[in-house]
């Protein structure tokens, strides 16, 4: 096992440049009239997809690997600034932001119904992503599977820049918030410049799922990766410093019920079979293993496994270490789904419930465990690819009539 997770260490830092190399810029982001720290403001790397988030203290920290980089600083509510980082050393940069004068666009999408986002386009969207401050589209026009595009949109629908692709595709964040595009044959690194979209770093999909999708979550420099064993029954979570190459172990996670029905094979004894077959085996597994559901999320400074196994909040700092636990049982109500979906501009987490088709998402207290706001879908059946950022739900829907075409909509969270 460890053979194997230094081999997925090493495939990560093949793809971000030598953490040797690195060095970090930190600093706070003020507001230039009241003097008070900005939460939620995103600091990003420009003509790179890294980004970081200020904290509730204004606070932020972001990796870099060379200098001469710009940095971007965005929030809804200010004016963008711009630094360029001339030196590539350790050092803390403050920022001042002014509050936007005219937060009109703002109002615009707080009505009370989900607005279309593609509205006027003819396009039929069956993937999408957020890419820095905008929305990465994988879209067919007039329904068309033969003719797939890549689209960049705004948060207000407007088209930013199109990009004609020749295979069909699903899109992929990796832990590092990368996004990729998977097709059949070839895994893909999207990348944007803001005038083209280009398809970079092409290898098969089987190498790809195998490098990547161990990695959960990277806070810091180090990384979370995650492994199944005995039938999915038991979930373990590690954490990777690619300074040392060195690995922890985070938690270990068991359903012992699954575990004790896995180590039961009398059962087929007592069904009269000698032994069980390599069928018996696989359609058990199909039935009654299905893997451990114990999310790991990063939440602003903090780790976060939402242990259903066990009904924990499980709060971890950087170094590892466990600084709170708090129980939860709503996962056991009617109706309950195992989703989970962050908001990390907002520092805030959601559940899904889904009953006769329609969607209802309820904020997870993180203080108490308890559901709190809900927020129902309305009027629409059987919504898809459901994700929440900067406190706007986004989902895909389409009409009844089978003519009608995939749209993203948004709705803002009241």
């Amino acid at each position: 096992m460890r053979n194997f997770i230094n081999i997925l260490l090493l495939v990560i830092l093949s793809i971000n440049i030598s953490a040797q190399n690195s060095f970090i810029i930190t600093g706070y982001i003020i507001n230039k009239k009241t003097n008070t720290p900005i939460s939620g403001a995103h600091v990003i790397v420009k003509e790179k997809q890294k980004v970081s988030v200020s904290d509730k203290n204004g606070y932020y920290s972001i990796i870099l690997y060379k200098e001469n980089v710009e940095l971007v600083f965005s929030h809804t509510q200010y004016e963008n600034q711009n630094i360029l980082i001339r030196k590539a050393k350790d050092q803390r940069i403050d920022i001042v932001m002014e509050e936007k004068i005219n937060m009109l666009p703002e109002a615009v999408v707080g009505v009370r119904k989900p607005v279309n986002l593609v509205a006027k386009k003819l396009y039929d969207v069956t993937d999408y992503e957020f890419i820095n401050n905008n929305l990465l589209l994988f879209a067919y026009r007039y329904k068309e599977k033969i003719n797939p595009w890549l689209v960049i949109i705004n948060n207000f629908g407007d088209t930013i820049c199109t990009q004609h692709i020749d295979v069909e595709g699903t899109f992929y964040k990796d832990c590092t918030d990368n996004i990729h595009l998977i097709t059949k044959q070839k895994a893909y690194q999207i990348h944007y410049d803001s005038t083209k979209i280009k398809l970079l770093y092409p290898v098969s999909p089987k190498e790809f799922k195998e490098a990547l999708s161990p990695c959960i979550a990277e806070m810091n420099n180090k990384y979370y990766l995650k492994q199944y064993y005995y039938n999915n029954q038991v979930l373990t979570y590690y954490i990777g410093n690619p300074e040392d190459t060195t690995i922890s172990e985070l938690r270990i996670i068991a359903d012992e019920v699954g575990l004790r029905m896995l180590a039961d094979r009398d059962r087929f004894h007592a069904m009269g079979a000698k032994a069980p077959t390599e069928a018996d085996l696989r359609f058990e597994e199909m039935c009654f293993f299905d893997p451990i559901f114990a999310p790991l999320v990063k939440i602003k400074d903090r780790i976060c496994i939402f242990n259903y196994v066990d009904s924990l909040m499980e709060f971890y700092n950087e170094k590892g270490e466990l600084i709170n636990e708090i129980t939860m049982n709503f996962h056991n109500k009617p109706h309950w789904k195992e989703e989970l979906y962050v908001d990390n501009a907002m520092a805030k987490v959601y559940t899904l419930f889904k009953k006769n088709g329609v969607s209802t998402l309820y904020e997870i207290n993180l203080n108490t465990g308890k559901l709190g706001k809900s927020i129902v879908i309305p009027s629409f059946i059987f919504v898809d690819k459901i994700k929440v950022n900067n406190n706007h739900i986004y989902f895909l829907y389409r009409k009844t009539d089978i003519l009608d075409l995939m749209k993203l909509y948004k709705y803002k969270i009241e």
